[in-house]
């Protein structure tokens, strides 16, 4: 018996004890203020995940709002169904109309390109990065979809920063998100980023992960690591040498499991120092 059928059957609580859309067990919040279903590719949850996809790939004109219109009126379904909409269906609908549609439709159009990384990463599977992703292609030589889904094993993409459950995460998820993705590389198009030389620099093969408020974009953190030989985590793990963060005397709880972990927090002013900037 679930947790919130226990809670309900105790407190003699009316409430449901299973997703309507799929059917999956409901997960109760710490709080007992909140139900969710459990079941990460429910329909019900299309709308974050096409939040995702369209944060991920610097889509505009797709808010939180925008695509919970477009799903409530049967427009889009799926990440592939952006790439086929309707814009009639989308000009009639209130408060939208042809220009806002063909925006859409010109934001769908100039985004079209991406590398493997970005694709997979794009579907928000739980705990799967782009970093993640990139470091599973580079450690397997993986070339195109189809190579990861060369082994029924959940564990096929254990490697250098990418531990059991990571692994297991993403072969759920590439499962059961396997049949939309392949409809939408009918539409998009895998560019072969260029192969950069390993760089044997000041940060020497050091792994690091980023947290909290900095000075410079994430983006540009991360090249510096890879630019001074070092790699990026995009989580505290295993392996991780460095957690950078606006206050390294921070409690939090990311701060504290560092420690316990024998993980060094240092601040960025660190960090730029390290990379001799």
């Amino acid at each position: 018996m679930s947790k919130i059928s226990t809670l309900a059957a105790a407190h003699n609580w009316n409430i449901p004890l299973v997703c309507p859309v799929c059917g999956s067990d409901f997960n109760l919040s710490d709080n007992h203020c909140k139900c969710q279903c459990s079941n990460d590719y429910c329909p019900s949850k299309f709308a974050g995940r096409i939040n995702k996809w369209t944060n991920v790939h610097e889509i505009k004109e797709f808010g939180n709002k925008t695509i919970n219109t477009l799903i409530e009126n049967g427009i889009i379904e799926s990440i592939s169904s952006l790439y086929s909409l309707d814009l009639k269906k989308i000009a009639a609908l209130d408060r939208f109309g042809k220009r806002s549609a063909e925006k859409m439709q010109k934001q769908i159009d100039t985004h079209k390109e991406m590398t493997l990384a970005k694709f997979i990463a794009g579907y928000n599977i739980e705990g799967v990065g782009e970093k993640v992703i990139q470091n599973i292609i580079q450690t397997y030589h993986i070339k195109k979809f189809e190579d990861f889904f060369t082994s029924d094993s959940s564990q096929r993409f254990v490697c250098d920063g990418v531990g059991s459950t990571i692994s297991k995460k993403l072969h759920e998820g590439l499962n059961a998100l396997k049949s939309d993705m392949e409809k939408t590389l009918q539409f998009v198009t895998i560019k072969v980023p260029a192969v950069k030389k390993v760089v044997a620099g000041s940060l020497g093969g050091k792994s690091f992960c980023f947290t909290g408020a900095a000075s410079m974009p994430r983006k540009k953190l991360w090249e510096l690591v890879e630019n001074n030989g070092g790699v990026v985590f995009e989580g505290v793990k295993a392996g991780l040498d460095y957690l950078v963060m606006a206050d390294p005397n921070s409690k939090s709880s990311k701060a504290e499991k560092a420690r316990k972990m024998g993980i060094n927090l240092i601040s960025e002013d660190d960090f730029v120092k390290m990379c001799g900037i």
